[in-house]
């Protein structure tokens, strides 16, 4: 997955008019409008069933963290598990029953709140295209076809120079990979704040963009066990302590991300552009993982 997952290539003019920006804008916020509807009426659903979670339970893939170290200080019994999920089903029926009349003018609204917010925002398209792309359109997605080209080909270079090649499919298996991998590993939006690694335990903590609004924190975290680093370039923000937010000048936004299934569990190749629009790259196995949607 590239730094261009998320835009779409749209035919090439000069200059696109006001009326051009908003067809595109009716367009993306038509799509935004009809994919919430069918959200709404689509009843909310645990990622793992009672019983799957009963039959693979294993305490190290619960465990707990202190707040302001980040440590494991201890694991979750399966009956707080149970006890945990029970609840969620229990809150996601209730929520649902509740749920009220779709109301499309609160999807109107967000959507013309997070098009001003990406006018603002720093997109996460290499550096040297930005100046080349009307900002209308960058915040709706959009990049004419001749620069995504551009773009696609660019990435695809800095793939090939940076990333290693020897270990691309080593031993890999033909198994799938876990949706809540492919789903929620990266975000092309997203930035990374923080890499700390303690033994065999890697965790980034991610900033979200734009999704305060919604009701959500702007942070997450995914931790990885029985972590093999194969390869970290100088200048990647690791050690930063997760709890000192108020400023990150080490963060770094993500161009580039292959997972591949191998022997040690999953091999993933990470390529990250800094504030100087530096190549930086990340190459790990790991074995396990789990992702904090509220930090």
């Amino acid at each position: 997955m590239s730094s261009l997952d998320g835009y779409l290539p749209i035919p090439d003019q000069e200059t696109y008019s006001e009326e051009d920006i908003s067809n595109y804008y009716q367009q993306r916020l038509e799509e935004r409008i009809l994919k919430a509807k069918k959200d709404f009426d689509t009843p909310l659903k645990p990622l793992e069933s009672r019983e799957d979670i009963i039959s693979s339970y294993d305490e190290k893939k619960y465990p707990m963290y202190d707040l302001v170290s980040q440590r494991i200080i201890g694991y979750h019994s399966l009956e707080s598990v149970l006890k945990s999920y029970d609840d969620q089903v229990l809150r996601q029926k209730e929520l649902f029953e509740k749920r009220g009349q779709f109301n499309p003018e609160k999807i109107i609204n967000s959507f013309k709140w997070d098009y001003e917010y990406e006018l603002e925002r720093k997109s996460n398209i290499p550096e040297v295209f930005l100046s080349r792309i009307d900002k209308r359109l960058l915040a709706l997605h959009y990049i004419p076809e001749s620069i995504y080209q551009e773009i696609d080909e660019f990435i695809k270079k800095a793939r090939n120079e940076v990333l290693i090649t020897d270990t691309m499919n080593k031993d890999c298996l033909q198994v799938e990979i876990p949706a809540l991998i492919k789903e929620n590993f990266i975000s092309p939006r997203v930035e990374i704040i923080a890499m700390n690694q303690e033994g065999d335990h890697l965790s980034f903590l991610f900033f979200f963009p734009g999704i305060v609004k919604a009701g959500f924190t702007a942070y997450r975290e995914i931790s990885f066990q029985e972590v093999s680093i194969l390869n970290r370039e100088d200048g990647l923000p690791f050690n930063v302590e997760f709890h000192r937010l108020k400023n990150y000048p080490e963060s770094v936004k993500v161009l580039y991300y292959e997972i591949y299934p191998c022997l040690k569990g999953y091999e993933t190749h990470l390529l990250f552009e800094n504030k100087n629009s530096k190549l930086l790259e990340l190459v790990f196995t790991f074995k396990d993982y789990k992702i904090e949607l509220n930090y």
